[in-house]
Order: C-alpha cells, then structure tokens, then sequence
C-alpha cells in the first residue's frame, strides 16, 4: 500500500499514477485528507481510530509500505511488524521512529514518485487489490444509506451530506476535535479543491472556530466552514463576535450531542465509569443570533434542509446548531462484523468484513 501525508501536497497526480502503476491501494494521515481525491476509488481513507473501515482493514493486512512524507505517530496500532517498509522524508530524523525501515529515502516525495514512474513497471492486478476496492466500494454505499436517515435528533451522516451538497469545489473546512474529527474524516468530501484542516494531536478542542475566521481573513472569496462538537463550540463560542464584528459569512455548523463524545468512549473503551463528559446541551443557533449572527436550532431533516438553505443565502455569520443522538461513531479500530451485538449497536449491516471479501 502507499501512505501518504504532508510531504506529499501538491503532489495528487502523480499519487494516483503511481498508484494505478503498482495496484497500490492509498492511505492518508489525518493532515493529509485532500491531497488525493476522496471519491478516488484507490483510497481507502485513514488508519487508526480517526479513521475509515477499508483504511484499517487494509492498513492491518498489508504486507508492504510505501511511506511518503508522514510521520504518522500510531502506526504500531495497525501496520504489521513484519511488512516491508520503505521510508521517503526530506528529514532523516524521521526514518524508523514509527516503524522498522527496510529502505530509507532521504529525498522530497514528489520527486520520488516521479522517479519511480521513470523507472518502475506496470504491475498486474491483484486479488488483494480488488477487494481493496471492493472494501472502499462497500464502506461508501454503506455510509450513503445513513445519509438520508430521517430521525430526531439526527444521525451525523444527514448532516455532512447536507454540508457537502452546498459547499463549492474551493471550500475550506476547519474540523474540531473530538467525535467531529473522525466524522469529518470519513464524510467531508475534499474530491475536488477543497481544503481540510484539524489539529493533528487530537487534543486540542476549540481549534475549528478561530480557524475558521484565519481562513477567511486569508481566503475572503472562498467559502469556508467550521465544524464543532458542542463541548469545543462553548469554548470558544464567543469569537463568533469577531464573525460579526469583521462581517465574515462564515458557515458554523455544531454537532450537539450533549457529551464529551470522544472520552466517553474512552472510558467506555477504559472499562471506566463516566466522569466529566455530561454536557447540558444549549440553543446555540439563538445565542448566535443575540450576538448578531444568523443562527438555527435544528431537530430533524426538515428544519436542515431549510436552515441551510438559509444558509446559502446569507451574507453574514451563521451558526447552524444540529442537535444528534450521542451516538460512537463505528469504531473502526475494533470491529465485530460477526457479533449480532456490535451489529445491533453500530448499525453495521451491509458492512462486509475484508477477510471475506478477499475470499470473494
């Protein structure tokens, strides 16, 4: 497989090319989200708990790496020890500090790549890639069914499905973190000249709407989005001020789910008793409207499809509070396609496990 991150920006049409070359399947750091088309049938997504089905899968049954320009630190969760591993970094530090190295590159991964497509050869198709595809392939129509479920409060997939309908080719998403960074992951799709961002450590709650108003002070003629989970938004909700104040038609969508999502699977997964994750929840769409932005208090798939098309026609700051189940979204890291219990749980049928595919 070919592993992508930073290091290889700028670099989406010879990724692809090499890929088709060798029958690679592609996996992305988190950062790297947007480099490659995402509706590339090739890319599996990301490994790790951030992270798609097919990117695990793939990831944990592989038997070669080809690593370009990323120092992704939770390889050891999900690439296998044995595997070959060729490592390509412009900083030799790197090489080895994530997993053993059979080749080291010290060179720019662009280059590289085009190196490789001078000299290397076509290889033929394999059944492994094939289910790699047919991995992808499934994990999509999986996902595409939950977009259009109808509840109330809403499932997180109508809700992203929504964003992407009206985002143009050029917007620029800021992700929070939390429970949103791995749904903005699997369901913002960055296919065309979009740009995603989040903080890379996972940790720091509250990034998405300073770095929403940086984007726009930079980019005023593209349409830019932040992304939060209640706990982050009330951290730092009264920037939306300085929307105002600067008149930055900023799109704010929150996620309220009235936890701390991302640690009270933590615990969950911990075998620890909840503690400090209860969120009381709050109107956030009225109290943007007090501070002089446009703001919705939405329920159900009715109330989204007008807020946002509201939203589409604003010339100001809106903020389009979303209430949500509280609801894991599908750990990926630890799968149970076999457990009637998991699947009630998860809501996983259809999900197809790989080793049965490959079989296939």
């Amino acid at each position: 497989m070919i592993y992508i991150g930073q290091g290889t920006r700028g670099a989406r049409k010879e990724i692809l090319e090499l890929s088709k070359m060798l029958h690679a399947p592609i996996l992305s750091s988190a950062l790297g989200k947007g480099i490659v088309p995402d509706n590339a049938p090739a890319y599996m997504g990301s490994a790790g708990r951030v992270a798609s089905k097919p990117g695990v899968e793939i990831a944990s049954n592989t038997d070669a790496v080809l690593f370009l320009g990323s120092d992704m630190p939770f390889q050891s969760f999900f690439i296998p020890k044995e595997a070959k591993y060729i490592q390509v970094d412009i900083d030799g530090t790197k090489f080895g500090r994530r997993h053993q190295v059979d080749l080291a590159i010290l060179a720019d991964a662009k280059l590289t790549i085009k190196k490789l497509m001078e000299v290397g050869e076509q290889l033929p198709e394999t059944n492994w890639y094939r289910a790699a595809l047919a991995d992808k392939e499934n994990w999509v129509e999986w996902l595409e069914k939950r977009s259009v479920i109808d509840s109330s409060p809403l499932e997180v997939e109508p809700v992203f499905k929504a964003i992407n309908d009206m985002a143009t080719d050029d917007a620029i998403f800021q992700v929070d973190v939390g429970n949103v960074t791995i749904d903005g992951m699997r369901l913002l799709d960055t296919s065309k000249d979009q740009k995603f961002t989040t903080s890379g450590w996972y940790a720091t709650m509250g990034y998405a709407l300073p770095a929403a108003i940086g984007a726009k002070a930079q980019y005023p003629d593209r349409q830019v989005w932040s992304i939060s989970g209640d706990g982050a938004w009330a951290m730092v909700m009264p920037d939306i001020l300085t929307q105002v104040k600067y008149n930055l038609p900023i799109i704010n969508v929150v996620l309220t789910n009235k936890s701390l999502g991302f640690i009270e699977a933590e615990q969950d997964d911990a075998k620890q008793p909840h503690s400090g994750i209860d969120l009381i929840g709050a109107n956030f769409g009225a109290s943007a409207a007090a501070l002089g932005a446009l703001g919705f208090d939405v329920n159900n798939l009715s109330e989204l499809k007008e807020a946002f098309a509201k939203a589409k026609e604003a010339n100001r700051p809106t903020v389009i509070n979303v209430n949500i189940f509280d609801h894991r979204p599908l750990p990926v890291e630890q799968l149970q396609l076999d457990s009637s219990e998991f699947e009630k749980e998860y809501q996983t049928q259809g999900l197809i496990p790989f080793s049965k595919l490959i079989k296939e």
